[in-house]
């Protein structure tokens, strides 16, 4: 399977579990929470409450912590 179709994969799989149990990952100061989409290096910076989830960023991991920070929220 090419490489785009994994990633899509994970990504499906990756906000599948994420509705399952938004709250599970701590939140840091902001509020913000991460969520790792497994067998890639990326996760989503996200918000989560009032029966949402709002995705801010699907974020490289090995970029600079919070070089997404500077999207609109």
């Amino acid at each position: 399977m090419p490489i785009g179709f994994r990633f899509l994969s994970a990504v499906d799989q990756a906000v599948g579990a994420l509705q399952a149990d938004p709250l599970r990952p701590a939140p840091d100061a902001k509020a913000r929470r991460k969520w790792r989409i497994k067998k890639f290096p990326y996760h989503f910076i996200y918000k989560a409450g009032n029966d949402r989830v709002i995705i801010l960023a699907v974020a490289h991991a090995s970029r600079k912590p919070g070089y997404w920070s500077k999207r609109k929220e």
